[in-house]
């Protein structure tokens, strides 16, 4: 975590160089949703938990094999080609690998040396996890929200790398959503603004619009709630910003911290 003191008691504070630069690997990245493809134990990079280098070499593969100059096209047609190739990021696999670079930066070690997975408990899932290293395909939005990981925060101590955890929303109330806090704007040591990253598609998106991308909540009152704030995300606030939307509808909605952090 860095900090960047400004003048008038303004302090900018923002994750690691480190985790910053996975941030940046992953934009333009479209948003994979494997619940509805159904796909498992393939893959990391085809279930929507690719690493970055893991992204890069099966689009290399793509590219080579279709005879595309994938390095000259466009941000637009780059973002086409990986969804029509069914590559993409879902929320809990951005949050795995900038939380993993966050951690091992602050030499917290690695994700897989921290995490617990109460959920993936059996025997053949913990010799699956141990044998094929398959940490961040079980590390999903619950797994992060454990107690024996993370634990509750209020608004007033929020600094980057926490997380923003939503359960139990849409309309069969099973979706999960992570978000990650990439940076938080203090004036006289209080959170002013709060900027955060996920990996989301919106009713609106269609099918090239979805995808990972950045928001940010303007703190107006810190004695209030989360979703008593003002989100802003892709031009739009209210109930028009699908993210503030799916937030005020779920069954929870908090602020956490890895244990660890």
């Amino acid at each position: 975590m860095a900090d960047e003191q400004l003048t008038d008691g303004k302090i900018i504070r923002t994750l690691s160089k480190e985790a910053l630069e996975i941030v940046k690997d992953y934009e333009n990245v479209p948003y994979y949703n494997n619940k509805h493809r159904q796909v498992r134990m393939a893959l990391r990079v085809l279930v929507g938990k690719g690493s970055p280098e893991e992204i890069a070499h099966e689009v290399l593969i793509y590219a080579l094999r279709e005879k595309v100059d994938f390095k000259n096209l466009t941000p637009e047609l780059q973002k086409k080609f990986l969804i029509e190739h069914n590559i993409g990021i879902d929320c809990s696999g951005l949050a795995y690998y900038i939380l993993d670079a966050e951690s091992t930066a602050r030499g917290k070690g690695t994700l897989a040396s921290q995490l617990n997975f109460p959920s993936a408990n059996g025997p053949f899932m913990r010799l699956g996890r141990f044998f094929r290293r398959r940490y961040v395909e079980n590390a999903g939005v619950r797994t992060f929200a454990y107690e024996t990981n993370s634990h509750e925060i209020p608004l007033l101590d929020i600094t980057p790398a926490d997380l923003i955890v939503i359960l139990e929303s849409g309309t069969n109330i099973s979706a999960n959503h992570v978000l990650i806090v990439t940076q938080v704007n203090l004036i006289q040591n209080m959170p002013t603004e709060i900027h955060y990253i996920h990996s989301i598609a919106w009713p609106v998106d269609g099918k090239f619009g979805h995808g990972v991308r950045e928001g940010r909540i303007a703190i107006k009152n810190i004695n209030k709630s989360l979703l008593d704030q003002t989100w802003i995300e892709n031009g739009k606030i209210g109930l028009e910003n699908f993210t503030y939307h799916k937030a005020s509808a779920a069954g929870s909605l908090s602020l956490r911290r890895l244990n660890w952090l």
